[in-house]
């Protein structure tokens, strides 16, 4: 990484490459580029959150062996480097992003992209490590809505945000509005779409469930129920598939390792046969959800980070395996970084001191 630095210094300091002059652009990071950019222009609740981590992965490496052979000449070559490693999966990807970024802007200073990357860059590495962002470029999805990040107000203005090409923070909360009206209906239309091929009595027992008219952790008696129903009716649709998972993980006990697989590969199965758009959140979260159960279940740590444990109000993590997954994946399900989990947390606690 040292030579990387280097060169980094070196390039701008010595650099007067036309930025515009495309026959100076890389070619193979400039294919590289829109290899990444392809894998995104699905729906974001359609996308193999792991699969797509690997490509992710072997594409940084790609770029680094660029970086290594002085393969960085032009503004453009930056900004792709730079939206690489934005799609990486620790703070050393994002600070490199961030870095490739402004080393671009000061390359072309009319580079309106490479100006937003340095101030989403930012704000990755921040949320990355637990902290407010400064510019607002940063979503999440909480309760099947996407809403703006954590922002720290102090930090930039909104002058600062239109200098790099950014939205004010009024116009990132109404794009939040907009990006969840996108995959929302009412519920009422939602339910008239699905209801057409699933099964009503799953339907109103997950509801049931969902609303808590039986208590959460009810047992396999309640479970042994719905297999009753399943048996006699059988599952029909995406959409049984996650109600089934969703009762099966809501009811089992700690120890339950079957249940907790069947509410995993149920809702797996969910998702693989295209379940309504209104449920996919839901149903990526109760994925990882469903696995830490299991694991936890059987005595092993938990994959995702989904489960707490609670020491009278002290709150901390159960133990996590962080080789079974990475943000990436935590982010195709809904999931904040692992950083932001024991952040909250901390905050949590923290709190807890003071008003004792």
């Amino acid at each position: 990484m040292s030579k990387t630095i280097l060169f980094l210094l070196i390039s701008l300091a010595v650099s007067n490459i036309n930025a515009q002059d495309s026959s100076l652009h890389n070619l193979e990071l400039y294919n590289i580029f829109m290899e990444d950019q392809a894998d995104r222009q699905k729906d974001i609740r359609n996308i193999d959150g792991g699969a797509l981590s690997k490509r992710d992965a072997e594409r940084r490496k790609q770029v680094k062996k660029i970086i290594d052979k002085n393969g960085l000449a032009t503004a453009e070559d930056y900004f792709r480097a730079a939206m690489i490693f934005q799609h990486g999966q620790d703070t050393n990807d994002y600070k490199l992003s961030h870095t490739f970024a402004l080393n671009a802007v000061r390359l072309d200073s009319s580079h309106s992209e490479a100006k937003w990357l340095s101030a989403a860059s930012w704000d990755r590495y921040l949320m990355n490590i637990g902290k407010p962002q400064w510019y607002g470029t940063q979503f999440q999805i909480k309760d099947n809505r996407c809403v703006l990040y954590e922002v720290d107000t102090t930090k930039v203005s909104d002058f600062d945000r239109i200098r790099l090409n950014v939205p004010t923070l009024a116009q990132a909360r109404a794009r939040a509005d907009l990006m969840t009206k996108e995959f929302q209906k009412s519920d009422t239309e939602n339910e008239k779409e699905f209801l057409k091929s699933s099964n009503s009595e799953l339907y109103k027992a997950y509801l049931e469930t969902k609303k808590e008219k039986r208590p959460a952790n009810a047992g396999s008696s309640y479970i042994n129920q719905i297999k009753k129903l399943i048996k006699k009716t059988g599952l029909k649709s995406p959409e049984d598939y996650f109600f089934a998972a969703y009762i099966f993980n809501k009811n089992a006990d700690e120890k339950d390792s079957t249940n907790y697989k069947t509410a995993h590969d149920f809702a797996l199965k969910s998702l693989s046969l295209g379940l309504h758009e209104s449920l996919v959140w839901e149903a990526k979260y109760l994925v990882a959800q469903t696995k830490d159960n299991y694991l936890m279940s059987i005595g092993q740590s938990q994959c995702y980070g989904t489960k707490v444990i609670f020491d009278q109000e002290k709150m901390s993590l159960a133990p996590i395996d962080s080789a079974c997954s990475n943000d990436n994946e935590r982010t195709s399900l809904g999931l904040p970084s692992l950083d932001v989990m024991k952040s909250t947390v901390e905050k949590h606690n923290k709190n807890l001191l003071k008003k004792q």
